[in-house]
């Protein structure tokens, strides 16, 4: 309502004649430089430009591709949307399938995954099922590569890179923790520890050794917040936590295996279909305050099926495409590799669109596209506020910006940094932004991401100042 209503009492007020050169006072040092490239765009949400430079360019985004992918899945699947696990009992053989719940993990104080099992469990009791010959597991909801083959492959143990599947725990990562001396993991599946010393005192870190068959940590966690560790490959991580979790509750299976390719799922009835924890419009929440990037990986993946094309990869790239096609922008721009803009090339731009583009999705969103079903405030208060959420906390803490006028999402890779999002201006009129900063790294603070952080801060706290308050 707050976005529909500013729209319409936008055409009608005074946009501020110094705007230009105030904003172009702040990017003279960066355009200045040769290898970096700063582009902006900034509109009224009835698309009238207030400040363009090189915004109809298409630049490298990095995970500000997830305003895509989440503007996508709103329009199609809607925000009630959620996944699903059947399971079909055939004799003694449980048939588990899978199409992509990122519920669960533990979320909170909620086990999303311990009443996932116990659910589980009490349905095949309930059918006088004690014990299984076998399960079997089927992840063929999604296809191709778990990881995407321009994700850096140098970087796969961290939770930014984990793997995606169809049937996978704690978004494709363990949870590392330590009780005393006792070092735990979740899921737990009999994991090798390695202990090593660590040469600064507060040091809490945790690796796979080289072999990937053991966890390497490194300090002390008594008293710290868990570690985050991507796994190899999900697979075997969730049949080892089926197994387990059926024997614990009085379910035993002789055997746990993945169905084979072309293997067909049993004609029975279902035994029982679990629902997601999350709907929709939370996973989607978490996936953009968070910067999630399995969440966006299996947002893509779902779109891919759920619009006929298959679960890849690929699939969800051109559902992107249709969805956002059909709402008549021009993505020319748009050269979208994965959902989450992690993809990137040494010989190739990926993972681009202008500014111009950006601004046209949080437009559309916050208009009568986003208005159907209340998709656009559900779209507009997935972002982080500033000075207040997630990656914007330490940032647009002025009272200036205050209270959460800017709603954004940033996004880094080395050699692209952007922030995109809505900025409430002290009238009460809403307006749409999109800043990118492409760039060679050199290795100092020239080129830290902190320096394009400030530029972009800088460039709204402008605006802000420069505009006229209400009457």
């Amino acid at each position: 309502m707050l976005l529909a209503a500013c729209a319409a009492f936008a055409c009608a007020q005074a946009v501020p004649s110094d705007l230009k050169p105030r904003l172009d006072r702040v990017l003279a040092p960066l355009v200045a430089e040769a290898d970096v490239t700063p582009a902006v765009r900034i509109e009224l949400l009835d698309g009238t430009l207030l400040y363009e430079r090189r915004g109809s360019e298409p630049f490298v985004i990095a995970s500000n591709m997830k305003l895509f992918t989440t503007a996508a899945a709103l329009l199609a699947l809607g925000p009630d949307y959620r996944w699903s696990s059947t399971g079909i009992l055939e004799g003694g053989r449980l048939w588990l399938r899978g199409n992509g719940d990122p519920s669960l993990r533990r979320i909170g104080e909620r086990d999303v995954p311990a009443a996932f099992l116990d659910a589980l469990a009490q349905a095949l009791r309930g059918r006088g099922v004690t014990a299984l010959d076998e399960v079997v597991l089927d992840a063929s909801a999604f296809t191709g590569p778990a990881r995407h083959p321009l994700w850096p492959a140098d970087q796969w143990q961290a939770d930014y890179c984990a793997p995606v599947a169809a049937l996978a725990l704690e978004g494709g990562c363990l949870e590392i923790s330590q009780s005393g001396g006792s070092l735990r993991a979740f899921p737990a599946a009999g994991w090798r520890w390695e202990r090593k010393s660590a040469s600064d005192a507060k040091s809490w870190t945790a690796n796979w050794n080289g072999a990937r068959d053991a966890i390497v940590v490194r300090g002390s966690g008594a008293g710290k917040a868990p570690l985050r560790l991507a796994v190899a490959d999900p697979a075997p991580v969730f049949a080892g936590w089926i197994e387990e979790g059926l024997r614990a509750r009085g379910v035993p299976a002789a055997a746990v295996r993945y169905a084979a390719p072309g293997e067909k799922a049993p004609a029975e009835k279902p035994l029982i279909v679990l629902k997601s924890a999350w709907s929709l419009s939370e996973a989607l929440t978490v996936c953009n305050k968070e910067s999630d990037n399995f969440l966006a990986e299996v947002l893509l993946r779902t779109l891919g099926r759920e619009r006929g094309g298959g679960g890849g990869n690929d699939e969800g790239v051109a559902a992107v495409r249709k969805i956002l096609g059909a709402a008549k922008l021009d993505l020319s721009t748009l050269k979208q590799a994965d959902g989450s803009g992690l993809a990137r090339s040494e010989t190739e731009r990926v993972n681009t669109s202008s500014p111009e583009l950006l601004c046209a999705v949080l437009r559309l969103m916050a208009g009568p596209a986003g208005a159907r079903g209340g998709i656009g405030a559900v779209f507009r208060e997935s972002l982080p506020v500033g000075g207040v959420e997630s990656k914007l906390r330490s940032h647009f803490e002025e009272p200036l910006f205050q209270p959460g006028r800017v709603r954004a999402k940033t996004g880094w890779i080395r050699g692209a940094s952007s922030l995109a999002g809505y900025l409430t201006a002290p009238d009460g009129q809403v307006l749409c932004f999109a800043i990118v900063v492409n760039y060679q790294p050199d290795g100092t603070a020239r080129t830290n991401n902190a320096r394009f952080r400030q530029a972009q801060e800088d460039l709204l706290e402008e605006v802000l100042r420069a505009w006229p308050s209400a009457p």
